[in-house]
């Protein structure tokens, strides 16, 4: 567990058992363990999993708060290290394990844990009308006004222990909804299945960008053109299933809604291109249109759509048939390349369960 002045981009040290830097910080161990022991470092892949595996439980046994259903921050003894969410349901909470679904990685905390918070932050944080919240709490800034709605940084839905310390008032960066912050939650919400709830918070963004209101081109935090925003792509990968790893060769899609129908855009390490699937009389189409570079494979995975069929397996390059080798699990067909393919630029590769 992390502790003493943790540097943040809320321009003030946390002090303390803080949840979203503790949680961010195991999350980069998890990552830097995995590239650890693709560099043949296997001792120091060890070493950050032996503390990931010892922090996260640490994190559930001093952080986790049953009654809230969230994770709280304790914080730290000093006159000047009060400040913070400390007992409120803060937005970053789990921003670690949200950041490990981007990757690919599977997650730190426990599932129970991470859904309740999610939950939490939607009953507690989301809100129709940013107004009404702010007239009861008007510290801070309006990047969301009256009539818009948003996730607010951090509610106090079990009174509010004031965090003051440092700066004359912390009010300002729990009080508002900055759409980089939102982003975050609506993507992690969508990759664990809360579609419509992860929607309904990207909805509220784009309705408070819309032309006539905002610049649609920029989502402001604390300056125009903020980078945070950005994790809108999160959103969008979460959407699409997308998990991709380029030395290993993987890529595979997931799509969360539209499944019948679905199309999007993606990118990989030398190439990007156009992922499509259709589906129809029990029978799954999907297809790779490589638009540009190349793209090497050696497995390629996808989500089966309910009601279809994977008793038999095609898959062409251009229409020429391709050997692969497939194995289902649940709700997935992973493919298997006999021999590593490499797709360049214009080709097509199509793949069709029945």
């Amino acid at each position: 567990m992390l502790k003493g002045s943790q540097h943040n981009t809320l321009d003030e040290p946390w002090f303390g058992q803080v949840h979203w830097l503790i949680n961010l910080y195991h999350a980069a161990l998890k990552a830097s363990a995995i590239m650890a022991r693709k560099m043949n470092e296997p001792a120091l892949a060890t070493r950050y999993e032996s503390i990931v595996a010892s922090g996260s439980k640490a994190m559930v046994d001093v952080l986790w708060n049953e009654e809230f259903g969230y994770f709280i921050h304790k914080p730290g003894p000093g006159d000047k290290e009060k400040h913070g969410s400390t007992n409120g349901c803060h937005i970053d909470q789990v921003l670690g394990d949200s950041w490990l679904w981007n990757v690919g990685i599977d997650g730190i905390l426990p599932k129970d844990k991470i859904r309740q918070t999610l939950e939490s932050l939607w009953k507690y944080n989301f809100t129709p009308d940013v107004g009404a919240f702010r007239e009861k709490v008007p510290e801070g800034r309006w990047y969301a006004a009256a009539g818009d709605a948003g996730l607010v940084m951090s509610s106090f839905p079990y009174g509010k222990i004031e965090p003051k310390s440092g700066k004359k008032s912390y009010a300002g960066y729990l009080n508002e909804c900055m759409t980089g912050f939102e982003w975050q939650v609506s993507a992690h919400m969508i990759w664990e299945g809360m579609v419509e709830k992860g929607l309904a918070i990207g909805k509220a963004i784009n309705d408070r960008y819309q032309p006539e209101l905002r610049n649609p081109y920029n989502e402001i935090e604390c300056s125009d053109h903020y980078s945070r925003a950005m994790a809108s792509y999160g959103a969008y990968l979460a959407m699409c299933g997308y998990q991709y790893d380029g030395p290993e060769g993987k890529l595979a899609f997931a799509p969360r809604m539209q499944q019948d129908d679905f199309r999007a855009a993606f990118t990989t390490a030398e190439g990007w291109g156009s992922f499509s699937q259709q589906f129809a009389n029990h029978q799954q189409r999907a297809s790779l249109d490589l638009r540009y570079g190349k793209l090497a494979l050696r497995e390629f995975k996808l989500a089966l759509v309910q009601g279809a069929k994977a008793n038999n397996t095609t898959v062409t390059i251009d229409g020429q048939k391709v050997a692969v080798t497939s194995s289902k699990h649940q709700d997935s067909v992973t493919l298997r390349f006999i021999d590593e393919l490499t797709l360049q630029e214009g080709q097509r590769l199509d793949v069709t369960f029945s």
